[in-house]
């Protein structure tokens, strides 16, 4: 996972680039521990809601709004 995107065991996991040990120790720990592929997912999704276009454009809206008083 990108670490500036992903955060480790909140919306994803972060492993090790090159180490396949390391993917497999997360591989486990997911199967292992399926409630928390669920929270993950969940987390993640409301992460990704940020950029949603939508979102986007009523974000800068404000930040306008604010500059202009």
């Amino acid at each position: 996972g990108i670490p500036e995107l992903v955060k480790d065991k909140i919306n994803g996991l972060l492993f090790n680039p090159g180490d396949a040990t390391d993917f497999n120790r997360k591989l486990d720990y997911l199967k292992q521990n399926p409630s928390e592929i669920r929270r993950m997912g969940k987390n993640a999704r409301k992460f990704v809601q940020r950029f949603k276009w939508n979102n986007t454009v009523k974000n800068y809206i404000k930040l306008y709004q604010s500059l202009i008083g």
